[in-house]
């Protein structure tokens, strides 16, 4: 049972596309999370027709002292200036302060237009505009020692904005459209819509398009007519809903869904229900946190606010060869019912690498801006939802620190608190940049206190735990926590050629209450080899 290792992908055909547009679809997905992060210019960014996030920065590259190299960054393109050279120098005076030198190149300028430069460490920017061509220089100068260190680490980032006032405008409006909406009961007023709104799916649908290649058709057939007598307990309920949120976790994981779920079929009952933790209470359960559902009821939710769903039988073969505890399963999950989702955890699990786990218009980069902004908005604002996200990164991070450190690292432990200094300590002890600690895998026995110790999920991590506890991974050491929605539907352990396959009615049937898509086989398509990162 080879399922974490190189395999053909088997995929799940969640809407109706030509099978060389799936296989160019699914190419590009592989390519924006394996490939090495290279810079998403302006240039790139502009090509579209929808200008998505262009109010947030452009990566240009990085000076680091070390690599000489990078103090010489030719031929960047801007927004304004098409041909720019940055050159940087980097000095400690007897105080220990470091001053780094910024000289700025720019040539090819496209015309009355304002270039919008930020310089960044992970604890402060610099900006500057600039509209006529030819060479500027200012400098920066550190004193912090942790800045020092995460220059010394990771060294300065050089960002553009690739937006003038009006595209900002225009760009904030149209990003800010995938968002707005799913939170009530009408179809078309957005705060009121328990449905993603017509206008939102259609702006993440562009979304994906543009920068994951995935093209969306829409559907004839909405509802398919399933015997849920077929269904079984360990089957695998997959889906998503066009979001903003959803879409987000969809690029960064690099996958087609953004919720995971399992069906519980008990021995001694008629009755059959769904396993899961969903991101949202009443998004499929009327409480927050992990719950046992009605599966009528639960797709009905699932129908209800737009949700499309696949259903992945467990392989017959496999199912017959393994000794499969439902009572195994059912005390796992009355020791986690009720525990919390958090999108911290699947942050952690999604990113698998340093540089390599932010296909554009994310960047690795930008990250520890990120969260420093984030950071000072929570510290001034309530808590954002029912989880301490800030909280939860930090002793996520001193966790991972503790996980690396040997002993003789362990005897210099500084008993860092916050991102500041646990940065310092990363890079000065044990050399790890903020983004390489971010990387190390999370585990699943650690309990967070931010959470008070109790068991926490993603929705991806809680079905490979209920995997685990139904007897699927045994003889495999597998760290559930590492796991997400694709990681879910990619393992090797599903019915592909699906012989009972339901028989599509006329076009113009609606059928009764199930699924509105069907996994498809792996046949259907030519084979697509992936190796992915060993989650055991």
């Amino acid at each position: 049972r080879e399922i974490f290792a190189c395999k053909h992908v088997i995929v799940a055909q969640f809407y109706t596309f030509p099978d060389y547009l799936a296989l160019a679809a699914s190419l590009a997905l592989l390519s924006a999370v394996q490939a090495k992060q290279e810079p998403w210019t302006c240039t790139q960014l502009e090509m579209s027709t929808d200008p998505f996030y262009r109010m947030f920065p452009a990566y240009l590259g990085t000076a680091t002292e070390e690599d000489t190299a990078s103090q010489y960054l030719q031929n960047v393109q801007g927004h304004c200036f098409m041909n720019m050279n940055i050159s940087t120098g980097f000095s400690t005076n007897e105080a220990g302060a470091l001053t780094v030198s910024v000289t700025y190149d720019m040539n090819e300028s496209l015309g009355f237009c304002a270039e919008h430069l930020q310089a960044s460490t992970a604890f402060s920017d610099s900006y500057n505009f600039y509209f006529y061509s030819g060479y500027k220089q200012f400098e920066l100068t550190f004193t912090d020692e942790w800045e020092i260190a995460d220059v010394k680490k990771n060294g300065i980032r050089f960002f553009t904005y690739c937006s003038d006032p009006f595209t900002f405008l225009q760009s904030t409006v149209t990003s800010a459209l995938m968002w707005v909406g799913g939170n009530g009961a009408s179809k078309y007023l957005p705060t009121f819509g328990d449905k993603p709104t017509n206008y939102q799916k259609e702006m993440n649908a562009k979304f994906l398009k543009q920068f994951t290649g995935i093209g969306l058709q829409e559907r004839i057939i909405n509802i398919v007519d399933i015997d849920q007598g077929l269904l079984k307990t360990g089957d695998i309920l997959i889906g998503r809903r066009f979001t903003g949120d959803a879409t987000q976790w969809m690029l960064l994981e690099g996958g087609y869904a953004n919720h995971a779920a399992m069906i519980f079929a008990p021995a001694d009952s008629k009755k059959k229900y769904v396993l899961d933790c969903p991101r949202d209470a009443g998004q499929f359960n009327p409480q927050p946190g992990a719950a046992m559902t009605e599966l009528n009821e639960w797709l009905g939710r699932a129908l209800a606010q737009d949700y499309e769903m696949v259903w992945l039988p467990l392989n017959e073969e496999l199912r017959q060869k393994t000794e499969l505890s439902e009572e195994n399963l059912m005390s796992w999950f009355k020791s986690v019912e009720h525990s919390a989702f958090s999108s911290v955890l699947g942050f952690f699990a999604a990113v698998d690498t340093h540089d390599e786990s932010f296909p554009a218009p994310l960047n690795a980069e930008s990250v520890p801006i990120n969260m420093r902004l984030f950071g000072e908005f929570e510290a001034s604002s309530p808590e954002v939802g029912a989880e301490n996200h800030l909280q939860m990164v930090v002793e996520g991070l001193r966790k991972r620190l503790d996980y690396v450190m040997d002993d003789e690292q362990r005897a210099k432990y500084t008993n860092p608190i916050d991102i500041p200094t646990i940065s310092l300590f990363a890079a000065d002890t044990l050399d790890m940049s903020l983004m390489e600690l971010i990387a190390v895998p999370e585990r699943e026995e650690w309990r967070y206190e931010a959470n008070e110790g109790a068991p926490i999920f993603s929705a991806g991590s809680f079905v490979a735990g209920a995997l685990k506890a139904l007897g699927m991974f045994d003889g495999i050491t597998v760290n559930t926590a590492e796991f997400t929605v694709k990681d879910i539907y990619e393992l090797d352990i599903f019915n592909s050629d699906f012989p009972e396959k339901p028989v599509f009615a006329s076009k113009q049937t609606i059928l009764s209450t199930t699924a509105s898509f069907l996994a498809r086989s792996a046949s259907n398509y030519p084979a697509i080899q992936r190796c992915t990162r060993m989650k055991t």
